[in-house]
Parts: structure tokens; C-alpha cells; sequence
């Protein structure tokens, strides 16, 4: 990306917040189709609808029974034993929202997020920003060559090994068992999102934009009310979104002040306008409406062949208990590449295989914060000196380039939270 570049002053952002639309109102598929997929946020959606929908349909059994029906197993051999009543130890989910426009060779994850469900009640969500720079361990791909162990993006890593490949990335950077796998694409999330009427959001005012030249070498601007790259078209203010326009909202990521960063921002606003609106919207209460929502939460589910919608519904004993207040919301602490890092420009792009490539670096300190608790580690002591994965800093062969739009430089690490009189996001 290249061309004129505004940035403005962007509001002090505080981590470990619940989804924006939950703050303070109204608390209280295995089968993928192909459908011009898109990143998002779908599969927490669905995840904690789910795990709503089971609360309010304790006595009705057959939608589940039918549900159950819908899901074709995906083998992951997640080699752990699972607990279906999740009443005892504590328990992760891997939430993924792919993006598979191109097949499954080319599937990319878009939205991941790790689960933890302590036993003491407590739920976090750490969120992976898709460009996050990580180290990818050697692997075996479908055709029986071997891969060395070497860095590339996050996102990356399904595209390259598989869905089980990821799970490995994911378990070692946190040391973390990953218990159950979870996923959607658009194709659930459009599905979801249609199934409760669209959902208001909110969109704050911003003066940053991006411009590109499209593939007709016209220049383009992406702004955050307008976007030509996803479609995105609204605001600011209050705006009402369903289908490819909800699809548009939580996968623009260019002409947004934070990048990457302000993408899981608005996913979190979608998601809880979303949950708000099945919960005070009375939908629960509807028995025709509770069976056509447990049918499209679960045709729109990709799960790992150990994992049920049983065991989904078991979720919904814990946050019945804790309430979505209790849901601690965590974004991986990260920054671009500064060129002390490795960065070969001041869009912080390092090399890879020779080209510049956008990247994001973690911060060890930031990460071992938030995993000590939850019984993870970075596997690294940080010191004063070291703030971030110095391994990841040295990047090694990796991937090819992504994308030649580069993403902006995100002013901050931790998930935002917007004015909490209108819950808006950029």
C-alpha cells in the first residue's frame, strides 16, 4: 500500500473487557461451505449462542438429537482425553474463523481465538492477530514431504499443515493443551447472522485512510465507512447489518486506525450485538425459533470428532454461573517490527524468502501475563531487556508473501474500549 496516509489521534484503549454491546445491557458443522469466504468472528458467536440456546433448551432434547445429526467428524486426533460435562479441570477450545476462498490448500485463519475455562469458573479469551510472526515446527504435509521448522504468519499455518498444524503452533506458544477445536467460515457466519434479523452496530468517526492501487491500477481509498476491499459501506454512527455487509463490517481490516488490531475490535462488538439481541430480543422463548437457531448454530459448525454439540452445551452450565461480565477478553500483545528488529521499512515489513512481508511481534512479557494465570507460559523468563519473542525477531524461511496492501502500524497492543455510552469501534 502505498500513497497519502492519515493518522489521528486514536482514544487510550484498556485491556480485559467483555464485548462491547454486553457492557452494562441486557446480560443477564462440521460441515464448510464455499461461499466467497471472509475473516471473522463467527465461531464465538456461535460458541457462546450455543452454549446459551443449551440454558434456555434444558428440556428439549430433540433439537439436539436432530442437531447432532448435522455434524460430519473432523479427525484431529487431538490426543487428549475430553470431559463432556466440563465440570471438573480445566478445559480450552481452539475458535477458528477461517478463510478458504481458494479451496482447502489455501485455507487461512482469519479469527483465533483460545478458549480457557478454569476451574474456578472463570472464562478468558486470548485472541491471535492473524499476522502475528510465530514459529511454524516441522510437519508433514498431505503429500508426505517434510517441512523444516522455520517462522511465518499465524495465519498461515492451516494452509500450510492443516488444522492440526495450527493446533500445534497454538499449544507451544502458550503451552496450553488445546482440548476441543471449534471452526465456521462465512458461510455459518452469514447464516447466524440472517437467522436472528442483522444486528446494529456502531461505528466511530475517523479522518485515517489507506490508499492502494486495485487491480486495474486504479487508486483506490479504504476508509473505515468505506472500503472497496471488502465492501464495507456505512457510518458513522449507528448501522444496521446483515448478510455480506455483516460479513464486510468484521473482516475490513484496511482503513482502520488499528489494523488487524480494530478488526478483533469490531468482532467483539458484532459478537455481543449479536448474543444481546437473541437474549432481549425474546428469540429464546419462541420454540420454533430456538429449534431453527440450534439448527443453524450447528449446521454452520466445524468440530473435532471428539468434541459434540453435547459438549458445547455443557459450556452453558459454566456461563450461566459466571455470566458474559465474567468473560475476560484478551487480545495477544503485539507490535510491528521496528528496524532494530528486522523491519526493512517504517511499514515495520521484514523479509521473507526475499520479500517484504507485514508482520506483527509479540510481546513475552505481555503474553506471560495474561497465560500465568490460566496455567500457560511463554516458556520464556522476560527481563527488563527483553519485551518481546527475540526468536521471532530472526525470521527465518518462511511462507511466501501475503498480500501487497500492507497493514498500518497499530497505535496499540490491547483491546479497546470504546466510549461506554455508545459502545462504537472504528
Amino acid at each position: 500500500m502505498s500513497g497519502r496516509r492519515w493518522t489521528p489521534q486514536v482514544p487510550k484503549r484498556r485491556s480485559g473487557t467483555v464485548p462491547f454491546d454486553l457492557n452494562g445491557h441486557g446480560s443477564s458443522q462440521r460441515r464448510v461451505s464455499r461461499l466467497i469466504p471472509r475473516g471473522f468472528l463467527g465461531s464465538l458467536s456461535l460458541l457462546l449462542l450455543i452454549s446459551i440456546i443449551s440454558g434456555w433448551a434444558d428440556n428439549q432434547t430433540d433439537p439436539y438429537a436432530r442437531a447432532n445429526k448435522l455434524i460430519e467428524p473432523l479427525h484431529l486426533d487431538l490426543s487428549h482425553t475430553h470431559s463432556s460435562g466440563l465440570r471438573d479441570g480445566a478445559t480450552n477450545y481452539l475458535i477458528v474463523g477461517t478463510d478458504n476462498q481458494s479451496g482447502p490448500e489455501r485455507e487461512h485463519s482469519e479469527t483465533t481465538i483460545l478458549a480457557h475455562f478454569g476451574e474456578d469458573n472463570t472464562v478468558t479469551m486470548l485472541s491471535f492477530p492473524g499476522d502475528t510472526l510465530v514459529t511454524i515446527p516441522e510437519y508433514t504435509d498431505s503429500g508426505g514431504r517434510q517441512h523444516p521448522r522455520h517462522k511465518g504468519k499465524l495465519s498461515s499455518a492451516i494452509s500450510e499443515g492443516g488444522r492440526a498444524l495450527l493446533v500445534r503452533v497454538i499449544e507451544s506458544l502458550t503451552k496450553m493443551r488445546v482440548d476441543h477445536y471449534m471452526s465456521t467460515d462465512s458461510a455459518g457466519f452469514k447464516a447466524i447472522t440472517d437467522a436472528v434479523g442483522g444486528v446494529d452496530v456502531c461505528v466511530l468517526p475517523s479522518d485515517y485512510g489507506e490508499r492502494f492501487k486495485d487491480d486495474d491500477g486504479v487508486w483506490r481509498t479504504s476508509t473505515n465507512t468505506n472500503d472497496p476491499i471488502t465492501g464495507w459501506s456505512g457510518g458513522p454512527g449507528t448501522v444496521h447489518v446483515n448478510g455480506d455487509q455483516a460479513l464486510a463490517f468484521v473482516h475490513q481490516r484496511h482503513g482502520l486506525p488499528g489494523g488487524d488490531i480494530d478488526r478483533i475490535h469490531r468482532q467483539q462488538q458484532f459478537t455481543g450485538a449479536v448474543l444481546r439481541k437473541v437474549i432481549v430480543g425474546g428469540m429464546l422463548a419462541n420454540p420454533n425459533q430456538l429449534e431453527r437457531l440450534v439448527h443453524t448454530t450447528t449446521s454452520a459448525l466445524t468440530l473435532d470428532e471428539k468434541t459434540t454439540i453435547m459438549d458445547l452445551r455443557g459450556l452453558a452450565t459454566r456461563v450461566s454461573r459466571i455470566g458474559f461480565a465474567g468473560i475476560d477478553m484478551q487480545t495477544l500483545p503485539t507490535h510491528a517490527p521496528t528496524r532494530g528488529e528486522g523491519a526493512v521499512n517504517d511499514r515495520g515489513e521484514i523479509l521473507v524468502d526475499g520479500q517484504p512481508v507485514a508482520v506483527r511481534l509479540y510481546d513475552l512479557a505481555g503474553l506471560e501475563k495474561i497465560l500465568a494465570p490460566l496455567g500457560g507460559s511463554t516458556g520464556v523468563v522476560p527481563s527488563a531487556s527483553n519485551g518481546g519473542d527475540a526468536d521471532a525477531m530472526r525470521p527465518g524461511p518462511g511462507p511466501g508473501p501475503g498480500p501487497t496492501i500492507s497493514s498500518p502500524a497499530s497505535p496499540s497492543t490491547s483491546p479497546a474500549t470504546p466510549p461506554a455510552t455508545n459502545h462504537c469501534t472504528y
